[in-house]
């Protein structure tokens, strides 16, 4: 939207009146569409719904993983506090999934902050903040090279070689979860998804919402993440283009 207006502002520098009109009255349509019709919810709510929260949790798992993006390292770093960005509900359930299964393995794989740099949170403020939570830092490792999901998944299996009949908990959101679980199925991970961090109720309401903000956030989070899976697929990172539950997964 903004390329679009900073064309049709490009355009009246140079006199090109209609097509300046054309791409003004364009773009307000789109932002018309986007803020009152519910496009957002129908473009996030097929992802979240895509994989169920279990049932039943396994009686057994090897470990849990947790994606990052539930604290903004920036100001954590700057701070020198836990920071919670907007997928904070990510590391509350890791944090009561490591409760329930308290001999298990735990890794945090939460990748770079924004600019590609080291903030510092994997080395002192991860480590005690899940210490005041009764979380012993020999449980969980923390990956923290990783750029994105698919590194998440292969990095993450370098660093802790899980066998291939091993259940691990997947933790992220559920907009994510669908590439989350494709990209780690491909680097051989046996994942059972638990999927948090919900922003749609799941439903396909018609009803206007008259909500910008929320309509912008939506549209924006679900075009991205369908772009991603569509390019994770062309690239081979995963095997399908809409990964699906298993039927047949069997917990140990």
């Amino acid at each position: 939207m903004l390329i679009a207006l900073l064309l049709a502002c490009g355009l009246t520098w140079f006199r090109r009146w209609r097509a300046a009109r054309a791409v003004i009255t364009t773009l307000t349509f789109a932002v018309l569409v986007s803020a009152v019709l519910p496009v957002g919810v129908w473009l996030v709510a097929p992802l979240e719904n895509r994989f169920p929260p279990p049932r039943q949790l396994p009686e057994h798992i090897a470990g849990i993983v947790v994606l990052g993006g539930a604290t903004d390292d920036t100001l954590s770093a700057a701070r020198k506090q836990m920071v919670l960005g907007s997928a904070g509900e990510r590391l509350f359930a890791f944090l009561e999934l490591a409760r329930i299964y308290p001999s298990t393995q735990l890794l945090i794989s939460r990748g770079r902050n924004g600019n590609g740099r080291r903030t510092g949170l994997a080395k002192t403020l991860l480590p005690e903040f899940f210490a005041r939570h009764g979380i012993e830092s020999h449980r969980f490792r923390i990956e923290g090279q990783s750029a994105n999901t698919f590194e998440n998944a292969t990095l993450g299996h370098r660093l802790i070689k899980p066998v291939s009949s091993d259940n691990w908990l997947l933790v992220t959101s559920a907009w994510h979860m669908p590439r989350a679980v494709g990209v780690f199925r491909t680097a051989g991970w046996n994942i059972v998804p638990y999927p948090v961090d919900y922003r749609t109720s799941g439903s396909y309401s018609l009803a206007p919402a008259f909500d910008t903000s929320r309509g912008f956030t939506l549209v924006a989070m679900g075009l991205r993440e369908w772009a991603a899976l569509a390019i994770y697929r062309l690239r081979g990172f995963t095997d399908t283009w809409f990964p699906a539950p298993v039927k047949t997964q069997s917990f140990q």
